[in-house]
């Protein structure tokens, strides 16, 4: 990481570019324990007997939480404020589309079993 900000002060438009493969590689690395997780969610499932119309939506909604803090943060690094605050909106609004399901499957659980 201090190659990264070496770089930033001398050339910024390269600095950019390393901070992004950096990101890229920890990402990369991060995936590894990610697999783990979703084996936790498959056991879940099985064990709990709910089917993955439940368990999905939560999962889509992590990855969409993850993905828009990284894209905030790199905006941030580049002085982009405003476009990471536009970011995070819709990262906010994709999770919510994406978590409807979820509440419609909730709903009508709690329906059926009044």
């Amino acid at each position: 990481m201090l190659c990264v900000v070496t770089v930033k002060r001398n050339l910024p438009e390269m600095g950019m570019l390393l901070a992004i493969l950096v990101t890229l590689l920890v990402l990369q690395f991060a995936l590894g324990p990610m697999e783990d997780i979703l084996g936790l969610f498959r056991e879940l499932s099985e064990v709990t007997g709910l089917s993955s119309a439940i368990f999905s939506p939560m999962i889509k909604t992590i990855a969409i939480g993850i993905v828009t803090k990284f894209a905030a943060d790199i905006c941030r690094d580049a002085k982009e404020q405003g476009i990471a605050s536009l970011v995070e909106f819709s990262g906010a609004a994709a999770a919510l589309c994406t978590a409807l399901p979820l509440l419609k499957t909730v709903l009508s659980t709690m329906a059926s079993l009044m």
